[in-house]
């Protein structure tokens, strides 16, 4: 719960596990009529050959009124992990440009993805805010940063013990700048704004952060969940090594 007599909050903790989706955190709070701001230190992908910076994803979320809300979740590379490793159980190739093998070379092979490095989003831009993210989340809240993770550590996403990664938290409260119907009213408006835009050639529609996923989730609450193969083969194994039925 926000303490509603001061306009910024900040939050920092170290030693932590991984908190998986920043922005399911967020559109709870920006329901509270705050913005959020969230980084993390999850797994260390770097931006060198050498294993030396984490990915330190980056996430905003900004209410509306009758609009949808603004939900922006990046991580600091081209794709998040996730998705090479939803690439890996598929046992396909991914795109150029996604990521580079061990040795710093650009590959389509994701199981080199896997051993290797993913590329940073914007070039330099993206190793630039990683590493900034990454002084808020470890060197701020004295907890680990850079190659302080140990790798071990790292890997053992899962695991019952407490992981190495800081979180860093910031919450504005929107009262103190304005009152919030009239934030959310001029949110509504930049919405409208970016949604009249004139449309590339090819293009159908204009889409604004997190609007796919809220999109996404309606669909999925209807129709389910849709696994690979590969998904269901693991949580198979993991159900046969718990003695737990599972029913598809």
């Amino acid at each position: 719960m926000l303490d509603n007599t001061e306009d910024i909050q900040i939050v920092q903790a170290e030693s932590m596990r991984r908190f998986c989706v920043a922005a399911c955190k967020e559109v709870q709070l920006s329901q509270e009529h705050a913005e959020l701001l969230a980084d993390t230190l999850p797994w260390p992908p770097g931006v060198g050959v050498t294993l030396s910076l984490g990915n330190n994803p980056i996430s905003y979320a900004i209410p509306a009124g009758r609009e949808l809300p603004l939900v922006l979740d990046i991580a600091m590379s081209v794709v998040a992990k996730g998705k090479i490793r939803m690439s890996a159980l598929k046992n396909e190739p991914i795109p150029l440009g996604w990521a580079m093998d061990k040795n710093g070379e650009p590959t389509t092979n994701v199981q080199a993805a896997m051993d290797g490095l993913l590329m940073p989003m914007g070039s330099h831009k993206g190793y630039g805010m990683a590493l900034v993210n990454d002084v808020l989340c470890g060197v701020l809240s004295g907890g680990h940063f850079g190659t302080d993770i140990p790798k071990a550590e790292a890997d053992r996403g899962g695991g019952t013990t407490v992981m190495g990664y800081c979180h860093f938290f910031m919450a504005l409260d929107i009262r103190h700048s304005m009152p919030v119907a009239e934030f959310k009213e001029r949110v509504d408006r930049m919405v409208r704004m970016m949604k009249t835009s004139r449309l590339a050639r090819g293009q159908n529609r204009i889409y604004l952060p997190g609007e796919i996923e809220f999109e996404t989730q309606r669909q999925r609450i209807k129709e389910g969940i849709p696994y690979s193969k590969g998904v269901i083969s693991k949580l198979e194994k993991l159900a046969q090594g718990l003695h737990l039925p599972i029913d598809f």
